[in-house]
């Protein structure tokens, strides 16, 4: 399964996956496993105005740890998932910690004021 226009990867469609594992698809070597650690709204965007299309602003985090073996530097990923099938985010890393590194992907688009 792809994310596709009709099936979006929303907050709630992250949500049941936390604390479960993706993989990550480099171009160099094979695939990395990540963690999904947190998907969380950005302060604010849970109180969206639709503007003058009907248009509101999606805006959520994702957070993955990954090993310490393979740094995956900012950039577009191929990620595959059991049950979300296979897309593409863009992940940047935002610190080294024990055993690993961490990595946020923010998501920001415009979707229908109904969530459509």
């Amino acid at each position: 399964m792809e994310a596709t226009p009709d099936k979006p990867l929303t907050l709630e469609a992250f949500l049941p996956h936390v604390k479960t594992k993706f993989r990550a698809v480099p171009d160099d070597g094979g695939p990395v496993e990540l963690e999904l650690t947190e998907a969380a709204n950005i302060a604010g965007s849970h109180n969206r105005v639709p503007n003058k299309s009907g248009m509101v602003q999606d805006v959520f985090s994702l957070i993955f740890e990954g090993p310490e073996s393979r740094f995956l530097p900012q950039r577009t990923y191929p990620f595959e998932h059991e049950q979300l099938g296979r897309f593409d985010l863009f992940m940047v890393p935002v610190e080294k910690i024990a055993g690993g590194f961490r990595y946020q992907v923010i998501i920001n688009r415009l979707v229908k004021a109904d969530g459509v």
